[in-house]
């Protein structure tokens, strides 16, 4: 088995997503398109929750056609490594994704993903889904700060649409408590902007014009 299955699935997680038979499930991509509903004149986060959503849609796939348990008629252990390396894969691009569309982190990345597959493994029940996206995206709480990512989407959003300075964007977005925004405020958002924009290379996300 590759050893990035090893290092992101535990054996329990593999096992419980080959060999259970799903009597009541709940889609994923359901979900997270209901948690996450279009927004109005943002197109870059629009674009990223729809990349989002897409990737929940070949993991709610993925889980519709597991491989054949072991014994089983039909199973052969390269089909089954196949598919666990692909859900696998879409589950990291979900997590990836969500973070920038829900950015609060109270779970880790690797909780993120193995919780994930193990839900996708039992019985995938709706109650179960909702709390686990709820640990997955945000904390609990009222009035958290803005993040970095959010603002790095808004500045995008405000690039593409003004064309005008990475100076004249932080004015309008930068979430820091200076009374006046700078150069160093100017450079911070740009270079969140850049790994935002790495992110949308990484998963085909054209830019909105």
């Amino acid at each position: 088995m590759p050893a990035s299955i090893q290092r992101d699935a535990t054996r329990e997680v593999a096992s419980l997503a080959v060999h259970s038979r799903r009597t009541e499930t709940h889609d994923l991509a359901t979900e997270i398109a209901g948690q996450l509903p279009q927004r109005e004149k943002q197109p870059i986060w629009n674009a990223l929750r729809d990349a989002c959503v897409a990737k929940c849609q070949r993991v709610d796939r993925l889980r519709a056609n597991p491989p054949p348990k072991k014994g089983g008629e039909g199973f052969h252990l390269a089909r089954t490594v196949k598919w666990l390396a692909e859900i696998s894969t879409e589950v990291g691009g979900f997590i990836e994704l969500l973070r920038w569309l829900q950015p609060d982190e109270p779970m880790s990345a690797k909780e993120a993903r193995e919780s994930i597959l193990l839900w996708a493994g039992q019985n995938g029940k709706e109650e179960d889904l909702k709390r686990l996206v709820r640990r997955i995206g945000r904390r609990e709480r009222r009035g958290h700060p803005i993040t970095r990512r959010e603002v790095a989407i808004q500045a995008l959003e405000f690039h593409v649409t003004t064309k005008t300075t990475w100076l004249a964007i932080a004015a309008h977005t930068c979430p820091c408590s200076k009374p006046s925004h700078g150069k160093s405020c100017a450079e911070a958002i740009r270079r969140n902007v850049i790994r935002l924009k790495a992110i949308l290379r990484k998963y085909s996300i054209p830019i909105p014009n």
